[in-house]
């Protein structure tokens, strides 16, 4: 597999990977701010891709030299947490840049909580916000991206600091080999290296405390192993627990009226507020008695909906077991709190289920 970056005039820059079944190419594009032409872009993109398909990886032009010396233990570490991926040879020579690093520092930032707590709480060292059109919303839907633009658009003017906005289709490139939640790292590692003319450290958004922290393909080991002679990626806010982080972040009015967390967006909500994302964040806020005033969702608590929300994986259960341990410390509404605890029942029910049946259908194989 070989990978090459290159620029058009104007403000596109292509990856082209060469090897692949099906869309070999993904472009990123930004009026915002200039990106830079440089292979240590293609190896991102391309590395976890490669791991996935057991393929050599061949990068056209040298990548940065701090990059190279850590590729081998960003491998070891993704090939221990996700099986499917394995380590591989890469090709590519190597050179340490004529420049310094420049002084700018951006965040990625998505409107969420984690994104919303790392801004705020490093309010005096971000020069810029990041949005990446096509990583959490698909850029089909264009009414809601324009919708997250206006939102993003508000919360950073209110916070005197700059938006830049890019736009890409890499996930087209990307989610036929990897699944999202293992390729993100790359994903966001990528777009970090184009931004490097401008910028010398990206923050990412922790989802985990560190006492909470499991193997994913973000985490504080992983990001900064992606980072180059030209720009730092750091893993932040692990100091805090989503509870800690919401009621942080609760204080701020802009936060108020633009907490974004849906990823469901039925119809193009702004947030659906019957998702498990959105009543996950609805019932932290009510533990805390500030939902009310929070304007950016559609409605109060439903108990019904709390009943029947889904807990898929063991993620969705902890945050409910803790906003049910919150609600009841905080002496919140006995029906709502009722509702939650009969939910995570009924998924426990599930879970259990399954795994009977899997053990029952392991042992009807063993005997065939």
């Amino acid at each position: 597999m070989k990978v090459e970056v290159s620029s058009a005039p104007g403000d596109l820059v292509s990856i082209g990977v060469r090897g692949l079944r099906g869309v070999e190419e993904a472009y990123f594009r930004s009026s915002d701010v200039e990106l830079a032409e440089t292979a240590n872009a293609g190896l991102t993109t391309a590395l976890t891709i490669a791991m996935r398909r057991g393929v050599t990886l061949e990068c056209a032009g040298p990548i940065s030299e701090v990059l190279a010396a850590r590729v081998d233990d960003y491998q070891a570490l993704m090939s221990r947490w996700y099986p499917t991926l394995e380590p591989v040879q890469v090709l590519t020579g190597t050179a340490r840049s004529a420049r310094p690093a420049a002084a700018e520092t951006f965040c990625f930032f998505s409107g969420g909580v984690d994104s919303f707590y790392t801004l705020l709480r490093n309010i005096d060292r971000v020069d810029a916000v990041v949005y990446v059109h096509g990583f959490d919303v698909g850029l089909e839907d264009v009414e809601l991206r324009r919708v997250v633009s206006d939102s993003l658009r508000r919360t950073v003017e209110s916070l005197g600091k700059e938006l830049i906005e890019l736009e890409t289709d890499l996930r087209a490139l990307s989610d036929p080999h990897v699944s999202w939640p293992a390729y993100v790292s790359s994903g966001l590692a990528t777009v970090a290296h184009l931004l490097s003319r401008r910028f010398g450290r990206a923050l990412v958004a922790g989802t985990l405390a560190y006492h909470e922290l499991q193997p994913l393909a973000s985490h504080p080991l992983t990001d900064p192993l992606l980072s180059s002679d030209q720009i730092a990626i750091e893993h932040d806010g692990c100091d805090a627990t989503r509870q800690e982080k919401v009621a942080f972040i609760a204080r701020h009015p802009v936060v108020r009226q633009n907490l974004r967390v849906c990823w469901e967006n039925p119809g193009g909500d702004f947030n659906c507020g019957r998702c498990e994302k959105c009543l996950r964040t609805m019932l932290a806020l009510e533990s805390l008695g500030v939902l009310g005033e929070f304007t950016c969702f559609p409605s109060g608590l439903d108990p019904d909906v709390v009943r029947r929300v889904d807990l898929p994986g063991r993620g969705p259960r902890h945050w409910a077991v803790v906003n049910l341990r919150e609600l009841r410390r905080a002496n919140r509404d006995p029906v709502l709190v009722r509702a939650l605890a009969e939910a995570i029942a009924r998924s426990d029910a599930r879970r259990v289920h399954r795994l009977v049946w899997r053990r029952a259908l392991h042992g009807r194989a063993a005997t065939t």
